[in-house]
């Protein structure tokens, strides 16, 4: 059977040749596997991962927040327990300082701070920073600020 040629790019029958068939399925194929599915993965994990995060903060904080309502209502009770509350107050204070100045990365203002980090000039460890500025919030939530 003989295939004419328009214009000595495509055959009348409209298909495409065999070989620029495959070497279409393989494109896309390799599309499909290095950037499509890559994309809507790595995608979906970052919003998944950081919906846990912050729902556990979330429940975290209002744990927090309702322990320090029932501390600060117990010190209005009771005078005495200021003599305790005050020094934890100032302790679970330092505790969370002394934290913040082992990852630079988490002090400051969150925008500044993370165009800084991606242009370079600011190190950032994701690793402290994940576990240290949640439990330093606690912390300070935890003294009632």
């Amino acid at each position: 059977m003989r295939v004419n040629v328009i214009r000595g790019c495509l055959p009348v029958s409209g298909r495409l040749p065999c070989f620029l068939e495959t070497d279409m399925q393989s494109r896309f194929s390799h599309h499909l596997k290095h950037l499509l599915l890559p994309c809507l993965a790595f995608s979906a994990a970052a919003g998944v991962l950081s919906a846990l995060f912050i729902t556990l903060f979330k429940i975290g904080a209002d744990h927090v927040i309702r322990l320090s309502e029932r501390l600060f209502d117990a010190a209005r009770a009771t005078p005495l327990f200021l003599l305790w509350l005050l020094p934890s107050a100032a302790l679970a204070g330092l505790l969370a300082s002394l934290l913040l100045s082992f990852s630079h990365s988490c002090k400051g203002g969150g925008i500044p701070t993370s165009v800084a980090a991606i242009g370079g000039i600011v190190p950032f460890h994701w690793i402290k920073s994940i576990l240290i500025l949640p439990f330093c919030a606690l912390l300070t939530y935890l003294c009632g600020i």
